[in-house]
């Protein structure tokens, strides 16, 4: 069986379209041959809104690892200076 590695921001049990993407992949590359390997954000009550049933049927063999990611700041400076570097530098 070959190996294939996903790497999404959102996973199911997050409630976003992101997730059932994912989610799906996960779900149903088994039966075409493919292990999936599933790298994703760590879910927490503050970053994300939970829904246990947007992909239901996952295989538990399917290895998912949750990796931790920080917060961003979110001030109007920090999104002005970040926009800027996209306009000027946009190959940084």
């Amino acid at each position: 069986m070959k190996k294939v590695l996903l790497i999404s921001q959102d996973y199911p049990p997050q409630g976003f379209t992101s997730s059932r993407r994912s989610g799906s992949m996960a779900k149903y590359l088994g039966e075409f041959g493919w292990q999936p390997i599933v790298l994703c954000q760590l879910w927490t009550p503050n970053n994300c809104t939970f829904d246990p049933t947007i992909v239901t049927g996952i295989p538990q063999d399917v290895p998912v690892h949750r990796v931790q990611v920080p917060d961003m700041n979110h001030s109007p400076l920090a999104y002005a200076y970040n926009l800027a570097c996209r306009a000027f530098w946009p190959h940084l």
